[in-house]
């Protein structure tokens, strides 16, 4: 079982430490999140664009 105060960090309990990770985790996929979303619009035009040919063809 883990124990409740960590030595390296006396005064922080096993809750801050859990914060701080996941706090972490937060700021990476913060970082990360504008690089997904330009890397994806490129494919995104090109859906919308086979999507209003195929409109097209049906009327």
């Amino acid at each position: 079982m883990l124990p409740l105060h960590n030595e390296m960090f006396p005064g922080m309990s096993l809750l801050g430490i859990i914060f701080i990770i996941f706090s972490i985790i937060v700021g990476v996929l913060w970082i990360i999140l504008p690089f997904a979303v330009f890397g994806i619009k490129s494919r995104l035009d090109k859906i919308i664009n086979l999507l209003e040919e195929i409109n097209r063809k049906l009327k």
